[in-house]
């Protein structure tokens, strides 16, 4: 039998793990390109391994040619200063970052985004390939 503590933060794993899922999916099915975004930690036979760049958020995805973070927090849950840090970054290099809470953030984000960002993409820079330039690197 699990103590309450355990029960506690069991609970609010499984909640996080929740709205990181359906987060993802609303995302997905109503902006197109995002995906869960896998960063932590993990004990292998004694040893603990770190996987992902730290304080990176739980979903990424592109939309309308922005890069776009999603950090999904539940309770009392806060960021941490690696989460702070990588925002500051993300957002200086023209990223859009949102902290969500609930499934009612969720929408009003893709809302948001939907309003805000102009939809004709941005003109290629650099080397951009003809149909018959393809085919000639390909082979």
């Amino acid at each position: 039998m699990r103590s309450t503590k355990q029960k506690n933060e069991y609970d609010r794993t499984e909640a996080h793990t929740e709205l990181v899922k359906e987060a993802q999916e609303y995302l997905r099915d109503h902006l197109g390109f995002f995906w869960k975004n896998a960063s932590g930690a993990a004990r292998h036979h004694g040893r603990i391994y770190h996987y992902g760049y730290p304080g990176s958020p739980d979903i990424i995805g592109c939309y309308r040619s922005r890069f776009i973070g999603v950090e999904c927090k539940t309770g009392g849950a806060t960021q941490n200063k690696n989460q702070r840090n990588f925002q500051k970054q993300f957002e200086a290099a023209g990223g859009i970052y949102a902290v969500v809470r609930c499934w009612g953030d969720v929408r009003q984000l893709v809302a948001r985004l939907k309003a805000t960002l102009d939809p004709t993409p941005p003109p290629l820079l650099g080397y951009q390939p003809t149909p018959s330039s393809f085919f000639r690197l390909a082979n």
